[in-house]
């Protein structure tokens, strides 16, 4: 008995801990896992009267338990379709995800009635039966084809191409916006009451302007080498404190490599860029154990792999790039240990957290309520990086400034969405917003004393 109610309690302790920035999988994956197995434990020696095998014995259930692998591979791509083919659909919020979830359930106990069960006791009935089950699948299978050919194909039809993406209006003649005419922008998008539907279909799907993820680095030198960009920007005089090759390397997880694609055009024609990232990952090396990110790889070992990088590489600048969940501790001993290289290091602070597009979009297009509130409990977040950077002798680039304004982080700047997803990373339009003030904070880096 006592099994069974400690399963239930670390399963559902997970259901208030585990959040997007858990670092999950990772220890805290021992809280469910360790329920799910204290409950088998407690089905195989407990009495009937036990309180998680009555509760698990029950009608509701059980029947979940039968279609729970169906349910596991119909509930993905049904979401996947619905937010691709209707990104207009007057359903949203708790309704869309009622009305999905009950597709997703009778998706999945069609299959389980008319494909698993009829492969897994096929052998045990007479060939008749067999001959009259045969011909219930494949018209089952027939009607499910139908399905997809009457339903979905016309949605599919109808649905539009994605339009381009916009872009800032700039003026004076410039290939890019300055730190003044950025802020403008930013101004500006905090008064506005609505946005066109052309923003708000790259809001609900911003495939089209997500930064480019085309290097992904292994742990090997030669995966390293393979990513070093060369930049192609302004013949800028920047403060390397040394002739010949200069080097900057982006150091972190994805909040760091979103990065890449504007340092080759903002860093002056030659500089070399290396990328020393993944993702899903805590660039600190906080004690994740043996978590494994979606790329199979250990994050404990690309974190020493990547500092015995820097040590050979030997870059000018490394920038430092990371989400809110990593903490300013770790992230200093980080930063001492890879300012022993002789390198200087711009940490870059995380940017504000804001509603998804689809639980606060409405249908007039308003978008107030996707504006994220500029939260103080979340700014002194980003104020206790700047001083774990001041610290650790790093320079410190507080993004959060950047895109907020009048107590209030807009979701659009300049007719285009600000992230590109609920974790905060950002499109490549506020990627090229903040050019400017990015080079301006790589310079202050570079001419620090530290």
């Amino acid at each position: 008995m006592a099994a069974g109610v400690a399963g239930l309690a670390l399963i559902g302790l997970s259901l208030l801990v585990v959040s997007p920035g858990s670092g999950y999988p990772g220890t805290v994956a021992l809280l469910p896992t360790a329920g799910a197995a204290l409950l088998i434990l407690a089905g195989v020696s407990a009495g009937s009267e036990s309180p998680s095998v009555t509760l698990l014995s029950a009608g509701p259930m059980r029947f979940f338990g039968r279609i729970s692998y169906s349910l596991y591979l119909w509930h993905w791509p049904i979401i996947v379709f619905a937010l691709t083919l209707l990104p207009r659909s007057d359903l949203s919020g708790a309704p869309r995800g009622i009305l999905l979830f009950g597709i997703a359930v009778i998706a999945a106990w069609a299959s389980w009635r008319f494909v698993e069960q009829p492969f897994r006791f096929r052998g045990k009935e007479d060939p008749a039966v067999k001959a009259q089950k045969a011909a219930r699948f494949f018209s089952a299978q027939t009607a499910m084809a139908s399905f997809g050919v009457v339903v979905l194909l016309p949605i599919a039809l109808m649905a539009r191409p994605l339009p381009p993406a916009p872009t800032l209006t700039l003026t004076g003649g410039s290939s890019e916006l300055s730190e003044s005419q950025w802020m403008d922008a930013v101004r500006a998008a905090a008064e506005a009451k609505t946005i066109t539907p052309q923003t708000r279909a790259l809001m609900i799907n911003p495939s089209g302007i997500r930064p480019s993820s085309d290097c992904s680095v292994a742990t090997s030198a030669a995966s390293v080498e393979a990513c070093i960009g060369i930049a192609h920007g302004k013949e800028v005089a920047l403060p390397w404190g040394s002739q010949g090759r200069h080097l900057v390397a982006l150091y972190g997880n994805s909040f760091a490599s979103q990065f890449r694609a504007d340092l080759l055009e903002v860093l002056p024609r030659g500089t070399e860029v290396a990328t020393l990232t993944t993702t899903l990952c805590d660039p600190g090396g906080a004690p994740y154990g043996f978590k494994i990110n979606n790329l199979g790889q250990n994050c404990d070992a690309f974190s020493l792999f990547a500092r015995e990088e820097v040590r050979t590489l030997k870059p000018d600048l490394i920038i430092l790039g990371h989400n809110a969940a990593s903490r300013p501790r770790d992230l200093v001993r980080l930063v001492r240990d890879l300012r022993t290289s002789g390198a200087k290091v711009l940490w870059l602070g995380p940017t504000p957290f804001a509603p998804a597009a689809e639980s606060c979009l409405k249908d007039d297009n308003s978008i107030e309520q996707c504006n994220g509130p500029k939260n103080n409990s979340e700014f002194e977040h980003n104020r206790a990086y700047g001083r774990a950077a001041a610290a650790a002798g790093a320079a410190y680039l507080d993004l959060a400034t950047l895109f907020c304004v009048k107590e209030v982080c807009p979701a659009v700047i300049g007719g285009a969405p600000v992230r590109t997803d609920l974790w905060a990373h950002l499109s490549t339009p506020a990627l090229r917003g903040i050019r400017a003030p990015l080079r301006d904070a790589i310079a202050s880096a570079l001419a620090s004393g530290n």
